[in-house]
């Protein structure tokens, strides 16, 4: 019996992965993920725009450390990987941004605007779609 082995990446995804892997070796700052790294990314995502803008620390900071924690401990990721969290991450401030100034710019939105989302997650066959109806 054989064990699995996985598929032979694609060239252009070998390019994709050589090219991220030279850039961590080259700058190993830009691929630094975990609790700590939270402050350097909000700085990134805003360009100079004060934090406040993101509302109260206590609705987004603690979530933005436990993701950035949870991948560089459990993630195990390659500088591909690293990049595609610390994108994701930069993406959501972002997005959390705009809604904010949306809120701001149409009081008639009031605090709903704001309100933090149920985020419901789960594997295949889990009860993540029974729990969201």
């Amino acid at each position: 019996m054989s064990g699995w082995s996985p598929p032979e990446r694609s060239r252009e995804a070998s390019a994709i992965y050589a090219a991220a892997e030279s850039e961590r070796a080259e700058h190993p700052e830009r691929f630094r993920i975990g609790a700590d790294s939270a402050d350097a990314i909000v700085e990134r995502t805003l360009k100079g725009r004060d934090p406040a803008c993101l509302g109260p620390l206590a609705e987004w900071r603690p979530g933005l450390e436990q993701f950035l924690e949870s991948a560089a401990q459990d993630g195990l990721l390659n500088a591909v990987g690293v990049r595609m969290v610390l994108g994701t991450a930069s993406a959501k401030l972002a997005a959390r941004v705009k809604l904010a100034d949306l809120a701001r710019s149409d009081p008639s939105l009031g605090k709903r605007a704001l309100a933090p989302p149920l985020v419901i997650v789960g594997g295949w066959r889990t009860g993540t779609t029974f729990l969201f109806r």
